[in-house]
């Protein structure tokens, strides 16, 4: 197995052979290994010379400097890994969420297999650039001693952060090329369908969307919202700032983004009438003036078999569906159902008034025939109503079974309204019709209760005084645009978590499946703060608290409608990997060292670290269903999602027989062992045996 991430040069030469497999070619590397490359040339002459060249003439691009190692940063391969920390985490075996923490850079690379096209919506909150932001600090090609010196560690990992002062001479370059390969590696994760929204203001809003208009394509800007900041404050010498931007872009498609309006209370009827007019004297809506809705129903409902003891019915006299023009007949409870409607009213066409004969003279031998008659229900006195469709539509309600005929004069449509959306009041139904509307492009939400909602007296940590906090209601605003109560909400500048709050919100409100994953990196706080204080010594222990909180508060506040709403999450650490050095340059180990090493695992390192590990390998999605058990004295862990097990573990040193036997019969899609799972070479082979015989389709896999 590997245990590094995929390396990006070689994806884009695969995306490359798939367009124009002609401008892909082999060649030798500096070992005198045989690799796949570009063909410049064959590629050029596919264009037909449609290549540009920025040194030899001007084109239109967005340059800065330091955007090559930016580019190249995105496709370099690194050996981390997610350590999982249980202990940390709420509902670890049951829940779909993950809190991830470190570098949202790495954490992205190492979700890029197990989560490719599959995140709906990314809702992130990026460093403004203001002057006294801190910035992720990713590779510049400086010494350690000179990364050390001008750098904050902020974390014992090793992960760094560095303020970006307006001095700095690559004030706008740095904050570029770190979210340049972020957002180049979250589109990937994003579904075809799939929306990203980034908070700004107007320090980088300019840059950032020329490199969204680049990473994403300039079709696939949705537009620019106007998101109003709530608590103004005099900012600006020249013009006050009260307002931020919200950047919208989509990978592939642009579907509609609906958002929830209001709500109107409807009267539950058992149907919509189909017959009545509005009463008016005057213009389009009399009948006077809409003659084609004037028709009679001729309404016949008997026995499946057509045994009513009467000679006359339709089944016996087929004829009569032709003469009169009748539509479809279906069996609908045991009954065999049709109707006929016939212009057949002639009207005074002074008054309105409804004629005492019908047109057709062959109305007796219909009722005879088992019909029953239906009008239009009059208005007034003997003044005719009308139906409110026309014959065509109210045959084609027919005919797709959308129409009641009740006690038979009442023409009806079927209401679809599930038993969930019904209330009861004073003695009366109610359903709830919920309205939506485009999202518009200056918003009502602000961001000022979002202090409030955290930080208050009342709030979730009281007195944290952690500094703005976004309002969960925006996000929430925003999830719910998506239209897909199961999507996978991600997030990598998660802050305080306030995602994850609106999502486990909105899914207690809806009914929803929404699960999210949370990236952020354990930046200190400072140790003068009331987080600090309060026993809080990074940004991550403040996000994690608050997902506790806050699932237990919605939690509570929807018992009964939402008793199964997910409130858990998984913490995983972005770390490095669980292999030894030999594991990746055994050509660079001396034969003395290989014959001292028992095993190319860190000694410090779980089962389940190595589980996770082959997960991320695989590509399988973190938050699975993961069952471990003892299966005669050694552990076994199993990942399954559907019917059949996604990945079983085991790492115990001489497993017996019978486990591999037991592990083979349940069929796994893959099984991983140790290479110290088995005392020799024979044993190997028996293994294969094993799995040869009971689950051939098993792909086996040995650390």
């Amino acid at each position: 197995m590997k245990f590094k991430t995929a390396d990006g040069v070689d994806a884009n030469i695969e995306k490359l052979a798939q367009i124009f497999p002609e401008a892909v070619t082999e060649t030798k590397d500096a070992n005198g290994k045989l690799v796949r490359v570009a063909n410049l040339e064959a590629l050029k002459a596919l264009l037909e010379g449609n290549v540009a060249n920025p040194n030899e003439q001007e084109c239109y691009e967005f340059i800065w400097p330091g955007k090559s190692d930016a580019i190249m940063e995105v496709a370099k391969s690194i050996t981390k890994t997610l350590r999982p920390c249980p202990e940390e985490s709420k509902n670890w075996d049951s829940t779909q969420n993950l809190y991830i923490e470190g570098d949202n850079l790495e954490a992205l690379k190492l979700l890029q297999q197990s989560y490719l096209g599959k995140v709906k919506m990314i809702y992130i909150d990026p460093p403004y650039n203001r002057g006294e932001d801190l910035i992720y600090r990713d590779n510049f090609h400086k010494s350690k001693s000179e990364y050390d010196e001008e750098s904050t560690v902020r974390d014992e990992e090793g992960n760094k952060l560095v303020q970006n002062p307006k001095s700095n001479g690559r004030f706008h370059s740095d904050w570029c090329s770190m979210i340049y390969p972020r957002l180049k590696l979250a589109r990937d994760l994003l579904s075809d369908d799939g929306v990203i929204f980034i908070s700004i203001d107007d320090n980088e809003v300019h840059n950032l969307r020329k490199i969204c208009d680049e990473v994403f394509g300039e079709k696939n800007f949705y537009g620019e919202l106007i998101q109003p900041k709530g608590n103004t404050q005099n900012d600006s010498k020249s013009i006050q700032k009260n307002h931020e931007y919200i950047l919208v872009y989509a990978k592939k498609q642009l579907p509609l983004l609906l958002t929830y309006d209001n709500e109107v209370k409807h009267e539950v009827f058992e149907s919509f009438y189909l017959g009545r007019d509005t009463g008016a004297s005057s213009g389009n809506d009399t009948l006077l003036d809409r003659p084609n809705l004037g028709y009679t129903i001729y309404y016949y409902e008997g026995t499946a078999n057509g045994a009513t003891g009467n000679s006359n019915t339709l089944l016996d006299r087929p004829n009569l569906d032709n003469k009169y023009k009748g539509f479809n007949s279906y069996i609908r409870n045991g009954k065999l159902v049709h109707a006929i409607a016939l212009m057949d009213y002639s009207l005074n066409k002074v008054t309105g008034n409804a004629s005492e004969r019908d047109v057709y003279i062959d109305d007796e031998n219909l009722i005879s025939s088992g019909y029953i008659k239906i009008r239009p229900p009059l208005r007034k006195g003997n003044k005719l109503g009308r139906w409110t469709w026309s014959i065509e539509t109210f045959k084609k309600y027919w005919n797709d079974d959308e129409v009641l005929i009740k006690n038979n004069k009442n023409v009806i449509k079927k209401e679809h309204i599930s038993a969930e959306d019904i209330t009861f009041e004073n003695g009366k139904k109610y359903y709830i019709k919920h309205n939506y509307l485009p999202i518009q492009s200056i918003l009502k939400i602000t961001n000022s209760p979002g202090t409030t909602i955290l930080n208050g007296n009342k709030g979730l940590i009281p007195g944290l005084g952690f500094d703005n906090p976004k309002n969960p209601d925006l996000i929430k605003y925003f999830c719910d645009s998506c239209s897909d109560k199961n999507a996978l909400i991600l997030d990598f500048f998660s802050g305080s978590a306030t995602t994850a709050h609106a999502c486990m919100q909105l899914n207690a409100e809806d009914g929803g499946n929404r699960k999210f994953i949370m990236v952020q990196l354990p930046e200190k706080t400072d140790e003068k703060s009331e987080a600090f204080k309060a026993g809080y010594k990074n940004i991550c222990e403040i996000g994690k608290e608050r997902i506790r909180r806050a699932g237990e508060k919605i939690k509570a506040e929807h018992a009964t409608t939402a008793p199964n709403l997910d409130i858990g999450f998984r913490v995983l650490k972005v770390a490095e990997s669980n292999m030894k050095d030999v594991y990746y340059s055994p050509a660079q180990t001396s034969q003395d060292l290989l014959d001292s090493l028992e095993s190319n695992i860190k000694d410090d390192r779980t089962d389940l670290d190595l589980l996770f590990a082959c997960l991320i390998d695989f590509g399988v999605e973190l938050s699975l269903p993961l069952k471990s058990e003892t299966i005669n004295g050694v552990s076994v862990h199993t990942v399954q999602s559907g019917e059949v097990p996604d990945i079983i573990a085991c790492f115990a040193e001489n497993i017996p027989e019978s486990v591999v036997r037991e592990i083979a019969s349940r069929k796994p899609l893959r099984a991983v062992f140790r290479d110290s799972s088995f005392k020799d070479s024979p044993s190997k082979i028996n293994v294969k045996e094993i799995f040869k015989y009971h689950s051939p389709n098993t792909t086996i896999k040995v650390l």
